[in-house]
């Protein structure tokens, strides 16, 4: 397969040093604005001249603000393309890339990454059947210093709702929101979260909608927005008559009939570096330390395997590429259920 990588920075690098250790992968150009770096790839600062290689699969993997530009760009001319997280700086941008997507017939995974996690693999594989209640994470680290352009929310909070989503499977929607803001950036943020089985999906769905229609609605403050949408939210549950909503809740009959609550905490201002996520269920309670790839089971540790995240992530999307397969790649819809819970909480 021919690969590309559109964006080199501490990202695209990352993804660049796992696919050079890749037999089944083609490395034939790298792109971006300037070269700041030597690299033993081709390298083209023009979009153009950078589309013109063959590629079967582009990462992108440029700043969130440019995500959408080269979308535009590659999505035309190269049937499979992982974009980094977040998918965009905002909703409305995702929902353009998805009717991309769609017009061009693509096959786009999101970069999700800490899905491939080894102990998040275990941890998920080790829920299986069993009765959650609740989810916390933490994920603490000094002020990264490669961010410019979103903030802790975008970056790492995005991370971790679609985390809650897929270890559980489940729907969720945001309760609470607590954030501190340095420079117009969030570096510190709480998040809360309850699952959306056993309320009607539909219904919340409907009341996202409205709350997307309010918003481009002059005239209307903050507490008719919230008023009108509560008395969606907690009116009384309709029968599911959607049949992928039927779907949907009969593949996680373990935890459909209780709600599950996740809380959610990152901070730009630790000392430390910190990324650990504790499950309590019917039948045990669950530690997982992402950073040092360790997983207890009621204090018992489990052996893991170190892998890399992102090789995980390259073989599903080689198999996305041949197959059509989405396997446990993240993708648009995934990218928009965590982006509802930031924006429409």
């Amino acid at each position: 397969m021919r690969f590309g990588i559109a964006g080199v920075g501490k990202m695209g690098q990352n993804h660049l040093r796992e696919l050079q250790k890749n037999k089944n992968v083609e490395l034939v150009a790298l792109y971006d604005l300037q070269k700041n770096e030597d690299f033993k790839e081709p390298f083209y600062t023009r979009i153009s001249d950078f589309l013109k290689q063959k590629l079967d699969i582009v990462i992108i993997a440029s700043p969130t603000s440019s995500h959408l530009e080269l979308a535009n760009a590659i999505l035309p001319t190269v049937q499979t393309v992982l974009i980094e997280k977040p998918l965009a700086m905002n909703l409305e941008e995702i929902k353009q890339i998805k009717k991309l997507a769609t017009k061009h017939k693509n096959k786009v995974a999101v970069g999700f990454s800490e899905r491939f996690n080894p102990v998040v693999l275990s941890l998920k594989k080790a829920l299986q059947g069993q009765r959650i209640f609740s989810i916390n994470i933490r994920r603490y680290s000094p002020f990264p210093i490669r961010i410019s352009d979103v903030g802790i929310l975008r970056d790492l909070g995005i991370h971790d709702i679609d985390l809650v989503g897929f270890l559980t499977g489940l729907k969720f929607a945001r309760k609470s929101l607590i954030n501190i803001k340095q420079n117009n950036q969030d570096i510190e943020a709480i998040i809360t979260l309850e699952s959306l089985i056993g309320l009607d999906l539909a219904k919340f769905k409907k009341a996202q909608d409205v709350s997307l229609d309010l918003k481009s609605k002059q005239g209307l403050t903050e507490k008719q927005n919230s008023k009108e949408l509560d008395s969606l939210k907690h009116s009384k549950p309709l029968e599911t008559k959607n049949l992928q909503e039927a779907e949907f809740s009969s593949k996680c009959s373990t935890n459909s009939s209780h709600k599950i609550i996740a809380s959610l905490h990152q901070s730009w201002n630790c000392s430390q570096v910190s990324r650990r996520i504790s499950v309590i269920t019917e039948k045990s309670f669950f530690e997982a330390n992402l950073k040092d790839f360790k997983l207890y089971k009621d204090g018992v540790l489990s052996e893991l395997e170190n892998k890399s995240p992102l090789s995980g992530e390259h073989k599903e999307l080689l198999e996305l590429a041949r197959s059509g397969k989405q396997g446990r790649l993240a993708g648009i819809e995934d990218a928009i259920n965590a982006q509802e819970c930031l924006e429409l909480g």
